[in-house]
């Protein structure tokens, strides 16, 4: 399976519109990312290593509840989406930012109630 930039977009607007609970699109970045026949449309080699936005955001959201991730980052995965090929590190530097800038002691307030994250938040 080939996966574009685009699927990622559709799945994340889907997350986004609550076509998919957090919990689907776990699962779905879990299958994804966890077959060995899974190629990255945007794979492009960086300072000798292979690097791919699509790849880092389904690795991203294959831990989801780890790193407590909610429907409202999706804005910061579409906009690393958009790193244009032969930027990676920049777009790789600037989803980092914007990850970062999430008060994560808030959310783990937020979360340790729901099952989903809680083990995550203590």
């Amino acid at each position: 399976m080939i996966i574009t930039r685009e699927i990622i977009k559709k799945k994340l607007v889907d997350w986004q519109e609550n076509r998919l609970t957090n919990k689907q699109i776990k699962e779905w970045a879990e299958e994804i990312y966890d077959n060995k026949g899974t190629l990255y449309a945007d794979d492009e080699w960086e300072e000798g290593n292979k690097v791919s936005v699509t790849r880092e955001i389904l690795e991203s959201l294959t831990s989801l509840d780890m790193n407590l991730g909610l429907v409202e980052d999706v804005p910061i995965y579409l906009e690393f989406l958009k790193a244009e090929p032969g930027n990676y590190a920049l777009g790789f530097h600037k989803w980092n930012i914007a990850l970062n800038s999430i008060n994560y002691q808030e959310r783990k307030a937020k979360l340790k109630e729901i099952d989903f994250y809680s083990r995550f938040c203590i």
